[in-house]
């Protein structure tokens, strides 16, 4: 799942995103989900899939791609181009993402 959001806006966990029309104004696109099937593993497909949201979001304009990393899997992340940022009016947001969780931006190049 992701969607256009501000930089440096976290998203909230369990809670609402706000307007719609208002989001699609946004310069980034945070991804907020991704899960891969066991099966598929190991194979690229996260890859595959994270670089094609960056090609649609880029087209559309964004300029960057946020997420929250969770579970400890910021140096994975990290490895893939994105870099932690803190932002100060986030940090109650990301404590409830659990120990460990980083808001990380990859900034998005023209094509």
């Amino acid at each position: 799942m992701s969607y256009p959001q501000r930089l440096g806006t976290i998203p909230p966990l369990d809670g609402a995103l706000g307007a719609l029309r208002t989001m699609l104004a946004c310069p980034t696109f945070t991804i907020h989900d991704l899960a891969i099937a066991t099966e598929a593993a190991g194979q690229g497909a996260a890859r595959a899939i994270v670089e094609t949201l960056a090609v649609r979001a880029c087209e559309a304009g964004r300029r960057g791609l946020t997420l929250v990393a969770v579970n400890h899997s910021t140096r994975l992340w990290e490895r893939r181009g994105r870099s932690a940022v803190a932002p100060n009016a986030g940090r109650a947001k990301l404590h409830g993402y659990g120990g460990g969780a980083r808001y990380l931006v990859r900034t998005l190049d023209r094509p």
